[in-house]
């Protein structure tokens, strides 16, 4: 201390309102200007305090607030930490404080990070700024309750507890995503950000076999049994939280029973022969399709047709697509449309009789076998939007092909321009449609209406002996988005018809890729647009395209 008139002998004491007075030891006069001393601050209260030197002949000097305790570093505090994900870096403040949770403001050093995982890092803090250090903490171990110590000069403190978590998967797509119930189905699902082991389910339903294969990509079979309907899919990852993804709308479960009608979505479509097939979306206005049972079948089973005449009054009128102007001046219902049901030897088994287009409307791959019945239907609105019972029919009555009986419709444009649309559906009652047991429907292409809203799915079957798929597309307009989807691939087409054209795309198939059916999707984004689909293996034969996801190829020719 520097001031004037010390003496030997002089004491020095530093003292605060309040507090208990702070005696100097070890006080040596060194001149009537100078004194040394020591105070033991131990236990002192931080702040201001005043300096008291006195003379043995008791004059004493003051120096008000001369003195300032600083705070003494006792202990560390944390910021609150939430819960945090594995490997993700994550701020946190520490901060320096005396034991009257002052901040200790000259504490400039680092101190040491540990953590009940053992795994945090950094080891050791940046040093501190003005008592408060901040900076970003990596964990690489999940773990419940885990909590971060800071240790520096023999004082400490501890975070809150809070937890690491795997991170929240993100979950992609699910291959294939439809399946019958009567069978377990094997699916390969991606994503990013699985960990090791993770659980998935479709809703409720556990899948069996579950595989992590990678971050991105697990394999699981789809059990048999499940109620038929759309899935959500869920894939947890194991540890503290349950972090879950989840695709919603991801999966369909189809009932391996159920109404065997042609298409779900939408409807089919025949045009007259005078229409214009460049514009029309019918590449040969006729459809040809199989109508197959098992031979084991005896129940007399039902031909059921859904509006199979054509409009009548004007458009609109029911759904039927009528020619208008500039094609057709007259605007007028000039259509007829004939259904002609074969059965017996040559039905099926003609080679010319599963054929993707029809050279003319009297090719005779459409009449081959022997003729059940045949009815004309022209333009009505007696049967609009009703499904009008067309035969009835003994299984027998089918060509028998290996251990199934097998029968087929021709429907054949008669004269006019306009559209017919129409379903279908095999059923073993008259009046509502109720699949035969292992009844299956299919064609070797299919003309239909694009739908806008709800995707139309068919099924190609992809035999052991296909290397290479071909998609064709006829007159989708440049509107239709187009699918495959095979049971380890997602493609997206990219060769989409214009109005009047041919558009085809190819596809390696692998051995997993075999002995199944593919999914192709359809959607468009315009309005009323008819198209034509079939698909073509590596020698260019038609493939069968079922109305239903099936793992039983068609019968053999």
């Amino acid at each position: 201390m520097s001031g004037s008139d010390f003496q030997a002998g002089a004491t020095v004491i530093l003292r605060r309102a309040g507090y208990s007075d702070i005696a100097a030891s070890d006080v040596t006069v060194v001149s009537a200007n100078q004194i040394t001393c020591q105070f033991d601050l131990a236990g002192a209260t931080p702040g201001l305090w005043d300096v008291i030197v006195t003379n043995p002949d008791s004059q004493s000097g003051m120096r008000a607030a001369g003195f300032t305790v600083n705070p003494e570093l006792e202990h560390f505090d944390f910021d609150n930490i939430g819960n945090q994900t594995i490997n993700i870096s994550f701020p946190v403040t520490i901060t320096a404080h005396d034991r009257y949770n002052n901040i200790v403001t000259d504490f400039t050093g680092a101190a040491a990070l540990s953590d009940s995982t053992g795994t945090v890092t950094p080891a050791v803090t940046g040093n501190f700024v003005a008592g408060v250090w901040t900076g970003n903490l990596t964990i690489a171990q999940v773990q419940t309750d885990d909590t971060i110590t800071a240790v520096s000069s023999g004082r400490s403190g501890v975070s809150n507890n809070f937890t690491i978590a795997h991170p929240e998967p993100l979950v992609i797509s699910i291959t294939p995503n439809t399946a019958l119930n009567t069978v377990t189905t094997p699916v390969t699902i991606t994503g990013s950000s699985f960990a090791n082991p993770p659980t998935a389910r479709l809703d409720v339903v556990a899948l069996q076999n579950l595989t992590f294969i990678n971050d991105t990509t697990l394999t699981a079979t789809v059990p048999d049994g499940m109620a038929a309907g759309v899935y959500d899919l869920y894939v947890t990852n194991p540890g503290p939280l349950n972090p879950t993804g989840v695709l919603s709308n991801a999966f369909t479960v189809q009932n391996a029973d159920i109404p065997s009608t042609t298409l779900e979505t939408s409807f089919l479509t025949t045009y007259g022969i005078s229409s214009t097939a460049g514009i029309n979306g019918d590449n040969d206005s006729v459809q040809v399709i199989f109508l197959e049972v098992p031979d084991t079948l005896t129940d007399t089973l039902y031909v059921r047709i859904f509006d199979p005449e054509l409009g009548a009054g004007g458009f609109p009128a029911d759904i039927d697509e009528l020619c208008r102007p500039p094609t057709c001046p007259s605007a007028t219902w000039d259509t007829s449309t004939t259904f002609s049901l074969y059965g017996g030897g040559s039905a099926y088994s003609a080679l010319e009789a599963r054929q993707a287009a029809f050279a003319t409307p009297s090719d005779t791959g459409i009449s081959t076998g022997t003729l059940i019945i045949s009815q004309t239907f022209a333009v009505s609105a007696t049967l609009d939007d009703t499904w009008y019972l067309f035969a009835t029919i003994n299984p027998t009555q089918g060509e028998l092909v290996g251990n199934k009986r097998v029968f087929k419709l021709s429907v054949v444009g008669g004269s006019g321009d306009d559209g017919n649309l129409y379903n279908v559906a095999l059923s073993t009652s008259a009046t509502s449609n109720i699949a035969p047991q292992g009844a299956r429907i299919f064609a070797y292409s299919w003309t239909f209406l694009m739908p806008n809203t709800t995707p139309l799915q068919l099924y190609p079957f992809v035999a052991s002996t296909t290397s290479t798929f071909t998609q064709h597309n006829f007159d989708m307009d440049n509107t239709t988005s187009i699918t495959i989807i095979t049971p380890i691939n997602i493609h997206t087409v990219t060769a989409i018809s214009g109005e009047g054209t041919e558009a085809f795309s190819s596809y390696p198939v692998t051995s997993n890729e075999q002995l199944v059916t593919w999914a192709a999707r359809f959607i468009d984004s315009g309005e009323g647009n008819d198209g034509t689909a079939w698909f073509t293996d590596q020698n260019g034969y038609a493939l069968p395209i079922f109305a239903r996801s099936t793992t039983e190829p068609a019968p053999p020719p």
